[in-house]
């Protein structure tokens, strides 16, 4: 596996993107409840990977700019840790937690840094460009740190 999304992936997740900049509040608010309780739980490689081949491939650059920032607010997101129960065991017990780079396998890391570094190289609208910059330096700053 190469860490890339299957089409099938793209086009929910592309569905979701949309209507998360949707000016009906109900299409706005079902995403986002589903990007965090669908996505960002249940397939983070898949989300991830689809984000970060939008802010490379797509045609639109409003939708390359929207995956980018979504894609450095959302790796580096706290979030419960894998088989940790959703409640504490005690009260004052906190629920462990981790951000979605940490969970997500070495082929979608890598996969995302390549998309984010050819996207680096090869953007030529200034603010997508500008924007992807932004993420690739926050990879590089976590992954710097050990994480």
């Amino acid at each position: 596996m190469s860490g890339a999304p299957q089409q099938e992936s793209l086009q929910k997740l592309l569905q979701v993107l949309t209507h998360l900049v949707s000016s009906d509040n109900k299409l706005r608010a079902a995403a986002e409840t589903q990007l965090n309780s669908e996505w960002m739980i249940k397939t983070p490689d898949a989300l991830l990977s689809g984000l970060a081949h939008l802010a490379r491939h797509s045609d639109v650059a409003d939708l390359r700019a929207f995956a980018s920032v979504l894609t450095r607010r959302v790796s580096f997101k706290s979030v419960p840790a894998p088989n940790s129960s959703s409640t504490p065991i005690s009260p004052t017990t906190p629920i462990p937690e981790t951000t979605l780079w940490k969970i997500t396998t070495d082929e979608t890391r890598t996969y995302v840094k390549s998309q984010f570094l050819e996207s680096f190289l090869h953007e030529t609208h200034k603010t997508v460009r500008n924007k992807s910059c932004d993420t690739v330096a926050e990879i590089a700053r976590v992954s710097s740190a050990g994480q």
